[in-house]
C-alpha cells in the first residue's frame, strides 16, 4: 500500500493511476534493486479533494500478479504453439491425403494393367492349351489355371481374401475349387492330399464365413461374391 499527495500524482500520472483528475486502477511493474521485475496491480481511491473536486489526496494498494502473469503469458504462448502445431497437423493430414489418394489410383491403374494383360496375354493361351491333347489330370489343373485367371480378372479371390482376411493359402484353394463345383474327392486329387483334409478345410473355411449349423450352401455362398 502507498500514500502520496496529489502533487506527486500529477508528477507521476500514468504510474499513480491519476489522469484528468480522475483515479484508476491500473498494472505497474517494478524493478527492484537486484535488478528483479515485479509486476503489481494497483487499486487507487480518493482519499481527499480539493474545493474544485480535484483529488488532494490518494490511496494506492499495490497486489503482486506476477506469477498470474507470467503464466498468462505462458498460456498464451503454449496457446499460439498449439495453433501452430494443429495448422502443421492438418497440412500433414492434406498431404496424407493426397498421397493416399494417388496411391489408390496408381494401384487401380496397375490392376487395371494386369487384368488388361491377363486377358489378353494368357487367357488366350489357356484356351488353345485346352483344345490340344491332355490327359485328364492336365486338363483339369488347365480348366482350374483359367477359372483361376478369370477369378482374378473378376476380382472372386481378392474379394473373398479382403473380407474374410483369416481364410489360409490353402483354403482359399479350396474355396475356388468348390466355387467350381468340384467334389471332396476331386479337390483331393487335384491337391495332393486326402478327402478327409478337404473336408477339414471346408468346415474351416465354413466357420470363418459364419456358416457353421447355417442351412447355407457353401457353393452357392461363395458364387454371390462379384
Amino acid at each position: 500500500p502507498g500514500r502520496t499527495g496529489f502533487g506527486r500524482f500529477s508528477a507521476y500520472k500514468t504510474q499513480t493511476g491519476v489522469e484528468d483528475g480522475m483515479v484508476h486502477d491500473h498494472e505497474r511493474e517494478v524493478i527492484g534493486e537486484n535488478g528483479t521485475q515485479r509486476i503489481f496491480w494497483c487499486t487507487a481511491s480518493v482519499a481527499a479533494r480539493h474545493s474544485d473536486g480535484r483529488p488532494s489526496l490518494a490511496v494506492l494498494v499495490g497486489r503482486n500478479i506476477t506469477e498470474r502473469k507470467r503464466a498468462e503469458e505462458a498460456l498464451r504462448k503454449r496457446k499460439e504453439a498449439l495453433r501452430e502445431q494443429t495448422h502443421r497437423l492438418e497440412e500433414a493430414n492434406t498431404a496424407m491425403k493426397v498421397l493416399l489418394k494417388r496411391r489408390l489410383e496408381d494401384r487401380i491403374e496397375l490392376e487395371e494393367k494386369v487384368l488388361a494383360n491377363v486377358k489378353e496375354l494368357v487367357l488366350p493361351y489357356v484356351e488353345a492349351l485346352k483344345k490340344t491333347q491332355l490327359g485328364a489330370k492336365q486338363l483339369a489343373y488347365t480348366s482350374i489355371i483359367e477359372s483361376h485367371l478369370h477369378d482374378i480378372v473378376s476380382p472372386f479371390l481378392r474379394s473373398l481374401s479382403s473380407k474374410y482376411v483369416g481364410l489360409t493359402p490353402r483354403e482359399i484353394q479350396v474355396a475356388g475349387l468348390v466355387k467350381q463345383g468340384k467334389t471332396n474327392k476331386e479337390m483331393a486329387e487335384l491337391l495332393g492330399v486326402s478327402v478327409r483334409a478337404v473336408e477339414f478345410h471346408r468346415e474351416s473355411i465354413r466357420a470363418k464365413l459364419g456358416l457353421t449349423h447355417q442351412p447355407v450352401n457353401l457353393r452357392s455362398f461363395l458364387l454371390s461374391f462379384k
